[in-house]
């Protein structure tokens, strides 16, 4: 999966999805699917209902949709959630990239101090 491309929002957007084995930045507790794996659950979806959850993992979990795909579902699928829940997807959408930008930052910064043929 690597970093995704710009604009594309969730950090991971493919199989690094949580429920995968990753976290979401600002992530609450968890809860367990129907298949017993352990789901992190996104601050934007704290206090929903299981279902509100499964709509949500059925889309970032599937995988015959590229990343673009999710994100567009993902999309849709928060224009359905009341307002103050939209607002949060916001607000971890802003911190998803940024930490993503420190990392980023970081990485370029290191290769940056390599010798050219280290680079």
């Amino acid at each position: 999966a690597g970093f995704p491309g710009a604009g594309s929002g969730f950090p991971g957007s493919g199989a690094g999805f949580p429920g995968a084995g990753a976290g979401f930045p600002g992530s609450g507790p968890s809860s367990i699917d129907n298949s017993g794996v352990r789901r992190i659950i996104p601050p934007f979806l704290q206090g929903a209902d299981k279902a509100t959850e499964d709509r949500f993992y059925a889309i970032v979990q599937n995988p015959s949709w590229t990343a673009a795909e999710k994100e567009q579902k993902v999309q849709e699928f928060v224009a359905s959630l009341d307002s103050n829940k939209q607002n949060t997807y916001e607000e971890f959408r802003r911190e998803a990239a940024s930490t993503q930008k420190t990392k980023r930052d970081k990485i370029h910064s290191l290769v940056d101090q390599m010798t050219p043929e280290a680079q």
